[in-house]
């Protein structure tokens, strides 16, 4: 899988996702929106992995912000 902040057609630079925007999110939140790709070669340990690892550090930086 892959984890990123843009588009992979983007020029590199970081903006706001123009499709969140369109579905009605603020210039805000739609620029800390992240893009997770999986591809046909991932295996289920893979994703299950990738789930185990975001739910931790989703749960450590809540914690340090609340």
């Amino acid at each position: 899988f892959a984890v990123s902040a843009v588009s992979a057609c983007s020029s590199g630079k970081v903006r706001a996702s123009a499709t969140l925007k369109a579905l009605g999110f603020d210039e805000v939140l739609a620029g800390q929106a992240i893009r997770i790709s999986l591809g046909p070669d991932n295996t289920e340990d893979e994703v299950l992995r990738f789930v185990e690892v975001w739910g931790r550090e989703y749960r450590r930086i809540l914690a340090r912000v609340t």
